[in-house]
């Protein structure tokens, strides 16, 4: 079976002031996959628009 060993995070995310749970919420899964052995990438320039 293939693994897969990178997983991009994409996506308009809300502010910090908007959404504190859920920037909470992205680490925790950011800091799981991390755990995995996975490449994590995450795409900075959506996230700041």
């Amino acid at each position: 079976m293939n693994k897969f060993k990178k997983i991009a995070v994409i996506g308009k995310y809300p502010s910090l002031d908007e959404s504190e749970d859920f920037h909470a919420q992205l680490i925790q899964l950011i800091h799981h996959l991390s755990q995995k052995n996975l490449e994590v990438i995450i795409e900075e320039k959506t996230q700041k628009k």
